[in-house]
């Protein structure tokens, strides 16, 4: 008894302290595992009120650098609640699921949304990726058929979300670990608030993973590419499905009075003058087509080869300039917003900042 009283103590303050660090820290503190951040409901619980969520899969979880956003746009609570092999329909999942789990003030004021071939057109499909998985292991509250069509959340029973709550608990040593990080950067900054931008004392306790590492031959990954996917995706094959998707995403977002921009990631010439050069110019068609009137902004060709540490992923000080590039289109797309109703319609703008 004396044990396990120590455990759920143990726990408790634990707990206490990674939710310190999560909202007063702005710390990440499932590293390696973001999909976890899902079922941290002080991520979520009434957040919603002025916070920009930043989604899409890997490519915004690097490029998109949530402090740079915050610094460029004052007065917004910037998220990233970027993901692993993310896709379209997989995003409308995640969205359905925030506003079930946490309620409508969960739901954030502002989406940007970091477009790549992968992403739009479902690959992985969801019947191959991690996320119905994790929902059924570690949510209460529901789970995700993927049979139905399109795949639906399904409430959970009380003998269900009791497993799914002990799983969870049992599961935090990777965000009690990223607490202590976090207290010891706190500490560290109290006595040194010049070093807030040293990249080391932020290692685990933001969003990207590959920062920190060498960049690594694209030569060598194209062949990885071409070994796990032989052929890109067809986007004339998915136009269907892409603008289903697409118009539920939509809905829910007008449903929500969510204020929506896209923005096509930056891609080397590795993927955009090889791999995908046959079906490039019928992914774009179909991604503007889509796009519509959201404010749209196209940064394929943004980047230099040398500041992507892979085909796809930029490096640190690339990431940088790519969300300061964003911030700035956040705020003339939110200039056009507000202007008269006959000038709403928001340009489209190229990689070079031209409409």
């Amino acid at each position: 008894m004396c044990v396990l009283v120590a455990y759920i103590c143990a726990n408790l303050a634990m707990d206490r302290l990674a939710r310190w660090v999560e909202v007063e820290q702005d710390g990440y503190l499932w590293w390696r595992e973001e999909w976890m951040q899902l079922f941290d409901a002080e991520n979520y619980v009434n957040r919603g009120r002025n916070r920009i969520l930043l989604a899409g899969s890997s490519e915004v979880r690097e490029g998109f650098l949530f402090d740079e956003f915050e610094a460029e746009l004052p007065g917004f609570d910037v998220y990233n609640n970027a993901l692993s092999n993310h896709t379209l329909e997989m995003l409308l999942i995640v969205l359905q699921y925030i506003e079930t789990a946490y309620g409508p003030a969960a739901m954030p004021q502002k989406i940007v949304l970091g477009v790549v071939p992968t992403f739009l057109l479902d690959e992985p499909s969801i019947s191959r990726s991690y996320l119905p998985r994790v929902i059924d292991r570690y949510s209460p509250f529901v789970s995700l058929d993927v049979e139905s069509q399109p795949a639906r959340l399904i409430r959970k029973g009380r003998r269900g979300s009791v497993t799914a709550r002990y799983r969870y608990l049992t599961h935090q040593a990777r965000r009690y670990q990223g607490a202590l990080r976090g207290v010891m950067r706190a500490g560290i900054l109290s006595v040194f608030p010049g070093m807030a931008d040293r990249y080391w004392l932020r290692l685990g306790l933001v969003p990207s993973i590959y920062h920190h590492l060498p960049p690594i031959d694209q030569r060598a990954q194209l062949q990885v590419w071409r070994r796990d996917l032989p052929s890109p995706p067809d986007p004339v094959a998915m136009g269907d499905t892409v603008r289903a998707q697409w118009a539920a995403l939509q809905a829910f977002l007008v449903a929500h009075d969510i204020d929506f921009y896209v923005v096509n990631l930056p891609q080397s010439t590795f993927l955009l003058d090889d791999y995908y050069k046959p079906v490039y110019d019928d992914y774009e068609r179909l991604l503007r087509s889509v796009v519509g009137d959201v404010p749209f902004l196209d940064l394929a060709r943004f980047l230099r080869d040398d500041e992507f540490r892979d085909t796809t992923h930029p490096n640190l000080a690339a990431a940088r300039r790519v969300s300061r590039r964003v911030a700035q289109f956040l705020r003339e797309a939110d200039a056009v917003r507000h202007q008269h109703p006959a000038a709403r319609r928001a340009p489209s703008i190229d990689a070079s900042g031209r409409s």
